[in-house]
């Protein structure tokens, strides 16, 4: 049986990566009607998202969206999910790496799509899954002094965080003593 078959046929993408760079590349793939889907290891993502994105057979270029699935109570703990497309081809590839809570770390792919900025900060501030290589990993969407990571399945929504002062309003008007 080919790794393709134990989780389903393959599609497109995973037979173009066999033929090219072979099976090893990726643990399983399975066809589905949103795209393929291959399951790879971290120390291969890289490789493979490069290949994807300058083959031109695969052009995958766009870079939709980086997210995870937490998995609590299953170990590894984590799903990191790369979702692509390619806009000249019409069809889309889902990218999954297990990732370990105690090893929660990933390869920043900044270098490779330049949308991944922003979306690896928020995989970082939500799950706590580093992008290993990330340029300027720094809050984007929640407070710097924040505990935690909200979209993990153990934060508890009733958490008491510390206060941040408000922020002064650019727009609104100054007041000016005197003045009603």
């Amino acid at each position: 049986m080919t790794r393709d078959a134990a989780h389903g046929h393959a599609g497109h993408v995973a037979r173009l990566v066999r033929n090219r760079l072979g099976a090893h590349v990726y643990e399983s793939a399975t066809a589905l009607a949103t795209g393929d889907e291959l399951v790879v290891a971290r120390d291969r993502l890289v490789e493979l998202l490069d290949f994807l994105k300058r083959d031109p057979d695969a052009d995958l270029s766009l870079l939709i969206d980086v997210t995870a699935v937490d998995r609590l109570p299953r170990t590894p703990r984590f799903e990191v999910r790369w979702h692509l497309r390619s806009a000249r081809l019409g069809y889309r590839a889902h990218l999954v790496s297990l990732v370990d809570e105690d090893d929660a770390v990933i390869p920043s792919l900044v270098q490779l799509y330049a949308g991944a900025e922003s979306l690896e900060r928020e995989l970082y501030e939500m799950f706590g899954i580093y992008p290993d290589g990330h340029p300027h990993l720094r809050p984007w969407l929640l407070y710097q002094d924040l505990v935690g990571h909200p979209l993990k399945r153990d934060y508890r929504a009733t958490k008491q965080q510390p206060l941040v002062p408000p922020l002064q309003d650019a727009r609104a008007p100054a007041l000016v003593e005197g003045e009603p």
